[in-house]
């Protein structure tokens, strides 16, 4: 186990929740909350939390983190924390034009910047920790604390 590793992702974690709990009461007050067009059902709320927890968060983590870091990272000097910035701001950059929605060909710019933002502090705590676990935990705590946060904002507010 390691510290760092631990520590970012436990301040991520309570940051994260802050977050999306200011964002959830102040939607409740400016019906501003987008929501899910499907049916809220054990099966759909079970299957979508387990598919972020557990699919979602590290595959991506590895796709967009791991791999890309310690590519870059053999190429440029893995001691210089300026070579170390270009690799994790490289893959954040990445990670948030991944979020542009191809089939649609529209860029939902606060989805694609969020996730660059993520992606800096995913990058980091990899850096950091020389772990990807860690990231794929803050991952993965992001997302179900999304989607469950839009479930219970749902079902109290809707």
């Amino acid at each position: 186990m390691d510290s760092k590793g631990i520590k970012d992702t436990v301040l991520f974690c309570v940051a994260i929740a802050v977050y999306y709990l200011a964002i959830y009461f102040a939607g409740s007050f400016t019906n501003t909350i987008s929501t899910y067009d499907y049916e809220l059902n054990p099966t759909n709320v079970i299957g979508t939390l387990g598919f972020q927890l557990l699919l979602s968060g590290p595959s991506e983590e590895i796709l967009f983190r791991s791999l890309p870091i310690t590519l870059l990272l053999s190429v440029l000097d893995p001691e210089s924390k300026r070579d170390r910035a270009i690799a994790v701001i490289s893959t954040a950059v990445l990670f948030g034009v991944a979020h542009i929605n191809v089939f649609t060909f529209s860029i939902p710019w606060f989805q694609v910047c969020y996730a660059f933002v993520l992606g800096i502090f995913y990058g980091y705590t990899f850096i950091r920790s020389k772990s990807v676990i860690y990231p794929m935990i803050m991952h993965s705590m992001s997302n179900v604390i999304s989607v469950g946060g839009c479930y219970l904002y749902m079902v109290l507010f809707k």
